[in-house]
């Protein structure tokens, strides 16, 4: 098994030097929880962000949107669809975790996370000065 763990190993170093060489992966990599394999995993999965028309279509398309029940007078959104990617989504869910429980800085997702918690719904701002 030693030389498993050498070509991970060495498969890791590859990603991260492929990560520090791409600008997206480094803008995505800024934001706290995001490393090189969350990072990379978006930038391949995405591949052409022309494909999507809005940002909201990108979480649909990875499975991240909720399942909408509709029949008659009953209208309720249930659980994320888990439609997409599996891998990347499990990524973003432990990058949103690591923002939401581990990070001590304030962010405008921490903000509009608890402001949600406590009842707000106000999404975060989206220009790109509030971003670190």
């Amino acid at each position: 098994m030693p030389g498993v763990r050498a070509r991970a190993a060495e498969l890791s170093k590859q990603l991260v030097a492929s990560a520090r060489s791409s600008e997206q992966c480094q803008l995505l990599a800024s934001i706290p929880g995001v490393g090189s394999v969350t990072a990379s995993s978006f930038v391949a999965a995405i591949e052409d962000p022309e494909n999507f028309r809005k940002s909201r279509s990108v979480g649909a398309w990875i499975g991240l949107t909720t399942r909408r029940y509709q029949s008659g007078e009953v209208d309720y959104d249930g659980h994320i669809s888990r439609r997409g990617d599996n891998h990347l989504r499990g990524l973003l869910y432990e990058a949103a975790t690591v923002i939401l429980t581990r990070t001590k800085a304030d962010s405008a997702l921490r903000i509009w996370a608890s402001r949600r918690k406590s009842g707000s719904s106000e999404p975060p701002s989206r220009s790109r000065a509030s971003l670190p």
